[in-house]
């Protein structure tokens, strides 16, 4: 199959529909649910490297990973020190 711009696709006819649209910021949970979906489809048919499609997959991880960062942010402390050294016993 040919995407409209003249390349190969490694996706099936149902998913060309949403390739052609644009990845925005998400910004509410419903946004979040609808790039998680799409994203899911990516991980039952890894795209191979170079292809719209990865492109595509390393874009919707970039928006979702900053959407979980926001809404559930981690805090940065320094490492916790080893009371001792790791032993068998």
């Amino acid at each position: 199959m040919l995407h409209r711009f003249g390349y190969p696709s490694t996706i099936g006819p149902e998913s060309v529909l949403m390739a052609n649209k644009p990845i925005r910021p998400i910004r509410t949970d419903a946004d979040y649910e609808a790039a998680l979906a799409e994203i899911e489809r990516y991980f039952e048919r890894e795209p191979k490297r170079g292809t719209p499609d990865a492109r595509r997959f390393d874009l919707l991880a970039v928006v979702l990973e900053g959407y979980e960062s926001k809404k559930w942010p981690t805090r940065n402390r320094p490492p916790r020190r080893l009371a001792g050294p790791f032993r068998k016993d």
